[in-house]
């Protein structure tokens, strides 16, 4: 069977994508750059995905950082980084652009399925992270 697995380069999807391997999945890994601050982010998945030998590809979405900005400080340089979780850090429906691209490249290369590894306690801050949001495209 094979899996796609959104890979972002957290600790999250990077466990996922060690689980769907040790699953025996063959696993696809795809990760986005979406403008972001953080590029050591996508090196670090990079190499992630060498160590697990699997195919991995880096999606240029960086245009996003257009609409983004001054929506969030995980992409506008003029907003600081908070070091607590505030709105400020949320970067509108990411999720849901990363889901709507990966159903698109799973269909392409007949993907079963498609696995991303969100935290569950931010699902209290971030409707897109939980059940509310997935359930319904499973």
């Amino acid at each position: 069977m094979k899996a796609l697995v959104i890979l972002s380069g957290g600790p999250d999807s990077v466990c996922v994508a060690y689980w769907a391997k040790s699953q025996g999945f063959d696993v696809l890994g795809l990760t986005f750059n979406y403008g972001q601050k953080a590029q050591i982010e996508i090196d670090a998945v990079t190499s992630i995905a060498v160590e697990l030998g699997i195919d991995h590809l880096v999606i240029d979405l960086s245009n996003l950082s257009i609409l983004y900005k001054g929506a969030t400080s995980l992409i506008d340089n003029n907003i600081k980084v908070s070091e607590e979780f505030t709105d400020q850090i949320v970067v509108p429906f990411r999720n849901g652009v990363f889901m709507a691209v990966a159903v698109a490249y799973a269909t392409c290369v007949e993907a079963d399925y498609i696995f991303y590894g969100a935290h569950g306690g931010d699902e209290r801050f971030i409707l897109i992270v939980g059940r509310l949001f997935i359930k319904p495209l499973s």
